[in-house]
């Protein structure tokens, strides 16, 4: 906003146009004040705001209200017309000011520059009965993209079904297209069509409005856009990055508006985005809410440290890769959304086959080994996007994803039907969800070739101790489950298209007993994410006591282990 107005400033100050002066303004408010001996707080509490407001009109880096501006006025005791001409404001502006302070609704404009300099100040109710005058005799587009902030959407297709396009260009296209809904960006594609508008400016338009690509192709068998508007689009198609980083993907947490491209930097509505290492921070949301009965939050802070310990320099494996090329031929040249994505599993084995990928998760310690994969494997970090969001509200546009996958999450959210609607919002028509589980009877601590008799009975008394000594100090950790049929669910907003089996090497990921009492001792599941470090290892010490006197001083030392299952990937679609 303090751009805008800046910009405004000085391009009408190079013109010799006079505009409202903000800071005019603000001195004479504070000379009022000091005036009748009130301080700021004073003047607050008895306009009812906060002395913050106060001191942003003197300083003038604000604007009050015309309601406010009436009550100023009767406390003061001066005029409106002096209280408004202190700013010095053109004859137009001070009429339209005048005007709406008397609750006229036959406001006068003597130019639109008059309106354009008070847009920033005037709600937008008060601003679109102005500019519908302009919609009824026609209005320049440079000057709806002007007044487009600050407009509703109706009012902005008002202005556009009676605007003059003759000073169009692609650079204002490109700032109005951000405040335009479907029907806004239909009416400029049917001014094409209409010959009004050149159709190169399909060039621009496309990537923000996809649903008018069959409408292009049946203009130009019809004869209403000439051969090249079709190779164009498809040329735009074919360039699916480059177009990625146009259109709208992240919606801003303020505002809710479509924001440009995977690396935004600031919203039209003044929003700033954040960057913590490299991750886009969309939500504040915190990482787990213990004072809350309900808690939808895993404390992934902290298993995100534990499992940074990890060895991120391990290879891919066979399995690996087959899942890889299975996520290839699903998704194509599409973008891909990994919800939940933790350390990134998936969002590796996408990157592995240059597909773009939009990470999210609730933990950026989590993320963090995501860039650390990324680097030692000499992935494609240009189609990395790292981002911290809340799953319940997913900081993506309607119909944006080509495909989603939230793998291992979903079972640790206490609403996880929500989140399953996320999902359904966020995809494109027909696009993928995609799912991968143990098939069923093979559980993952139960491989056919392994005798792991001897690990799971040692597993399950470990796990069994602990929790047992956590619950005497009154503490239950994070256990939730889906209390809902999946498939069913999956089943009323989805189409299974595909289920594909994933065959896993006898000789891959099996891994011994000591695997487990490690993770187990560093907090690594997510079980323990509410149990504080000093309880869990006063816990752990007495389990690990326990555990010596069953097995012995040297339980971890078996020759049982576990391994992985084989995996089944189910494709659904939207």
């Amino acid at each position: 906003m303090a751009s805008l107005k800046l910009f405004m400033f000085i391009l009408y100050n190079r013109m010799g146009i006079k505009m409202f002066d903000t800071k005019k303004f603000g001195g004479y408010l504070s000379r009022l004040r000091k005036n009748a001996d009130m301080t700021q707080s004073e003047l607050a509490d008895r306009l009812n705001l906060t002395r913050q407001a106060i001191s942003k009109y003197e300083l003038g880096d604000s604007f009050p209200d015309i309601s406010i501006l009436v009550l100023i006025v009767e406390i003061f005791q001066v005029s409106f017309d002096e209280l408004i001409n202190s700013g010095e404001p053109t004859k137009g502006e001070s009429s339209i000011l005048s005007n709406i302070a008397k609750g006229s609704d036959d406001v006068l404009i003597h130019s639109i520059s008059d309106v354009i300099s008070l847009a920033p100040y005037l709600k937008p109710s008060i601003l679109s009965k102005i500019a519908s005058n302009f919609s009824k005799q026609g209005i320049d587009i440079s000057n709806i993209v002007e007044l487009a902030e600050y407009l509703n959407d109706e009012s902005v297709m008002k202005l556009l079904e009676n605007a003059t396009f003759e000073n169009i260009n692609d650079e204002l296209l490109e700032k109005l297209i951000p405040f335009l809904d479907e029907k806004s960006k239909g009416t400029v594609f049917e001014r094409i069509l209409d010959g009004d508008l050149d159709w190169h400016l399909l060039k621009t338009l496309w990537p923000y409005a996809e649903f008018i690509s069959s409408q292009i192709e049946a203009a130009v068998l019809e004869g209403g856009l000439p051969d090249e508007a079709l190779k164009m689009m498809h040329e735009c198609s074919y360039d699916k990055y480059g177009i990625e980083e146009k259109i709208k993907y992240y919606v801003c947490p303020k505002c809710h508006r479509k924001l440009n491209g995977l690396k935004p930097d600031i919203c039209f509505c003044g929003y700033s985005f954040e960057y913590e290492d490299n991750i886009l921070q969309l939500t504040d949301h915190p990482d787990i809410n213990l004072d809350s009965d309900d808690k939808n939050y895993i404390g992934y802070e902290h298993i995100g440290k534990y499992y940074s310990g990890y060895d991120s320099t391990v290879l891919l494996s066979d399995k690996d890769i087959k899942i890889a090329k299975k996520l290839k031929a699903v998704i194509g040249d599409g973008i891909l959304l990994d919800l939940g994505c933790g350390d990134g599993h998936y969002t590796v084995l996408a990157l592995t086959q240059k597909i773009a990928v939009i990470s999210g998760d609730i933990s950026n310690s989590m993320m963090n080994i995501i860039n650390e994969k990324a680097k030692y494997l000499n992935l494609d970090e240009s189609k990395l996007n790292l981002c911290r969001m809340n799953a319940y509200e997913i900081p993506i546009a309607d119909n944006s994803m080509d495909a989603v996958i939230a793998n291992s999450m979903l079972h640790l959210n206490s609403n996880p039907e929500l989140i399953i609607k996320e999902i359904h919002r966020v995809l494109k028509p027909g696009g993928s969800f995609i799912c991968f589980d143990d098939i069923p009877g093979t559980d993952k601590y139960d491989g056919s070739e392994f005798d792991n008799t001897e690990f799971n009975e040692r597993m399950n008394c470990m796990h069994h101790i602990y929790f047992e000594k956590i619950n005497e100090y009154g503490i239950t950790g994070v256990r939730l489950s889906w209390k809902f049929d999946r498939n069913l669910f999956y089943r009323n907003l989805f189409t299974t298209v595909q289920e594909v089996c994933i065959e896993l090497p006898k000789d891959e990921k099996s891994e011994p007993f000591i695997h487990f009492y490690n993770r187990l001792k560093g907090r690594g599941f997510s079980d323990q994410s509410t149990i504080s470090q000093d309880i869990h290892e006063k816990v752990f010490f007495e389990t690990e006591k326990e555990m010596k006197k069953l097995y012995g001083d040297n339980f971890t030392d078996i020759s049982s282990k576990f391994r992985q299952s084989d995996i089944i990937m189910t494709v659904f679609a939207k």
